[in-house]
């Protein structure tokens, strides 16, 4: 296996996607229903939420986005009373579920948010534009691949250093940006409202900050392709999100950061097993597989 480095410089020598015109997509129709889509807009829809830490950090850092992706169903107590009469799309009223509640926390928190309501008036991802049957499922995106090559300039694996990944982090967050009218035409960002995202200097990249900031935009530009955020959050360790506070969890360390081997592997290929837990560490959801910083 190549190092780092060397992937890397094979891969942008080979060409990289770097406009959305590129991007690897899998297009739904009524006929091919998108299944991220088909679970959302199903039987229980209602009790899909956006995360609190997500949400907030669309919300603190003026993203534009989040007016793109989400919808609160003000005061609503019930799946059926998320009507569009309720619906609000505005970025500053969104609330995120927080993490670890169950049905009592939920409940309790949501009669607390404006316009109050329980668990059901918490932001979702709109069923309406983004998360639609025929909406498109985005497997490699220009959003990621720039934020990656930012990456790679901060570590001094391509050439160009700081201004390097200034121009690619910038490039990422806009392509992820423009994305978002692939969805749904209710969901295209304005270019104004790109530049003034950019305006706000705390969104412009930042010496001392760079890996961090790079790998939250990923997060982001990786909305609806949950194991990319996953597998990137692996490896980079960022997001530096605070553990699931739930008292019932199973999980022996602060995140599930692998899949333990499935016994139908340990059976029919032991050795080869024990030989990957003996170098890799237990196995167990908690065995970090890899981190650099």
């Amino acid at each position: 296996m190549l190092p780092p480095q060397a992937t890397v410089i094979a891969a942008v020598a080979g060409g990289v996607i770097l406009t959305n015109a590129d991007n690897a997509v899998i297009k739904y129709d009524a006929n091919f229903s998108n299944g991220i889509g088909v679970t959302l807009t199903g039987t229980e829809a209602a009790n899909f939420h956006l995360g609190q830490p997500f949400v907030n950090f669309l919300k603190n850092t003026s993203d534009p986005r989040l007016a793109a992706i989400a919808v609160r169903y003000v005061g609503a107590s019930s799946g059926a009373a998320q009507t569009e009469a309720v619906a609000d799309r505005t970025a500053a009223n969104q609330y995120g579920l927080p993490v670890g509640s169950t049905d009592a926390t939920a409940n309790a928190a949501g009669a607390s948010l404006p316009g109050g309501g329980t668990q059901f008036a918490f932001t979702q991802a709109d069923r309406t534009r983004v998360v639609k049957k025929t909406s498109p499922m985005f497997i490699v995106t220009a959003g990621q691949t720039n934020l990656l090559l930012a990456e790679a300039a901060i570590r001094g694996w391509i050439p160009g250093g700081f201004a390097t990944a200034s121009n690619y982090y910038v490039a990422g967050i806009t392509a992820h940006m423009n994305q978002m009218a692939s969805y749904d035409p209710g969901s295209a960002i304005a270019a104004a409202d790109i530049v003034a995202y950019f305006a706000i200097p705390t969104n412009q990249l930042t010496v001392g900050t760079e890996l961090k900031q790079i790998g939250e935009q990923y997060w982001v530009a990786s909305f609806l392709n949950g194991p990319e955020a996953w597998a990137n959050f692996r490896r980079t360790g960022y997001p530096a999100l605070a553990p699931n506070p739930y008292s019932g969890s199973e999980v022996p360390g602060a995140f599930i950061n692998r899949i333990a081997y499935p016994p139908s592997e340990i059976l029919v290929n032991s050795a080869h097993v024990q030989d990957a837990i003996s170098t890799q560490g237990p196995d167990n959801l908690a065995t970090q597989m890899w981190l650099f910083k």
